[in-house]
């Protein structure tokens, strides 16, 4: 637990650095960079990282991923094939060619960094996560702030660099098992129990990352960057404080699930808790961020103080439903995702599209409304379905 709120408070102490280094054009062409790393991440590993609370040892979790881990690196490798070809035959896309190869890259390191965390929670190896997490946020920022600083596309290339720090440390844990035949039958014969984890997945990454590319569209990349920066802040908390009672929430239910007992009293202790101590506290700061954050961010960024006070209402709605966001995999009904994330992409994206082309200055209250929307809609649905299952078992 103290390693996840080391590491994001070390992000979010990071950010006040980087609005002095960086503009909000630069923060902009980095937020939509890892918008669409992040999306093309829910493909890598197939999600088995997802399934690794199932699987009956650790050295099946290992033998799983490692296998996923060699599949995924010769995805990638067909991938930056796939865009070189391309880039013969229409030479007016090189110039898109390297940005390509970056996403790609990024969205690779983004599924290591996932799995190597799945990998430790399923060996309850919590205090090597904590440190693993905050070496994770360290790297970033130093190579952001540091290293790469004076370079135009800084941000991008210092959050690649700290991610292939851990392509190495993944692979030592896990070596690779170089039986190709095997592992893609394996993996490939495996995959009908992930179809629901790989395609809500992606929707649920198209949800939550297609808000830079819209504002880009409507609106400029500096807006993107105000907006960017106002929702990494405000969510920052929300990762802050949710993230470990999200880690005990998905372990502790899956021993109760093994064990063949209920779910409910942790769940709706864990909806309690958030809502009381997370929740609460977001909605009260909403109404001070505004004055806070034009005392802390320089004039260039000042933008961004307009976005912040909508987007802790949306921070303060999360913060109550990413602690049980697990539930669908803990009880093997992966298509709760799907409809759950569906439905969001449709109410937030559909409003928010309209309102950007109809009613341009309200588009951030529209968002803030159908975000709202959404996950209460998630919040009721889950827990319908759990009573459900608690009736029926």
């Amino acid at each position: 637990m103290l390693g996840g709120l080391g590491s994001q408070g070390i992000l979010l102490i990071s950010y006040f650095f980087i609005i002095h280094y960086y503009d909000s054009e630069q923060f902009g062409e980095f937020s939509i960079f890892l918008s669409g790393s992040l999306i093309l991440s829910s493909f890598f590993f197939f999600k088995y990282d997802l399934k690794s609370h199932s699987l009956s040892t650790i050295v099946a979790v290992k033998r799983v991923l490692s296998r996923s881990l060699l599949l995924s690196m010769l995805l990638l490798v067909g991938m930056f094939l796939i865009i070189f070809i391309l880039t013969l035959f229409c030479t007016s896309l090189t110039d898109y060619a390297f940005l390509a190869y970056l996403i790609l890259l990024m969205g690779f390191l983004m599924s290591v960094q996932n799995v190597l965390i799945a990998v430790h929670l399923r060996e309850n190896k919590l205090l090597s996560l904590g440190v693993l997490r905050i070496i994770i946020s360290l790297l970033v920022v130093s190579f952001q702030l540091l290293l790469f600083r004076g370079f135009e596309l800084g941000l991008i290339y210092g959050y690649i660099a700290a991610n292939l720090c851990f392509l190495f440390v993944f692979i030592k844990i896990m070596p690779i098992e170089i039986r190709l035949i095997k592992s893609l039958k394996y993996v490939l014969g495996n995959l009908t129990s992930l179809k629901f984890p790989i395609v809500a997945t992606f929707i649920n990454s198209l949800s939550l990352q297609l808000m830079p590319f819209l504002i880009g569209i409507f609106k400029s990349v500096s807006v993107v960057g105000l907006f960017s920066i106002g929702q990494k802040i405000t969510s920052a908390p929300v990762t802050l404080l949710c993230t470990p009672l999200s880690q005990v929430f998905i372990t502790e239910s899956s021993k109760l699930i093994r064990r063949n007992e209920s779910i409910k009293n942790i769940f709706f202790k864990v909806c309690a808790l958030s809502c009381f101590f997370f929740s609460v506290p977001l909605i009260v700061l909403s109404f001070y961020i505004k004055d806070i954050s034009e005392l802390l961010f320089p004039e260039n960024w000042q933008g961004a103080t307009i976005y912040m006070p909508y987007l802790f209402y949306v921070a303060a709605i999360q913060a109550m439903v990413n602690p049980i966001a697990s539930y669908p995999i803990v009880v093997n009904k992966e298509y709760l995702m799907l409809h759950f994330d569906l439905t969001r992409l449709f109410i937030v994206f559909s409003f928010t599209t309209l309102s950007l082309i109809y009613s341009p200055d309200y588009w951030v209250l529209v968002f803030t409304i159908a975000s709202i929307i959404s996950y209460s809609i998630y919040i009721l649905y889950y827990g319908y379905d759990l009573l459900k299952r608690e009736v029926n078992a």
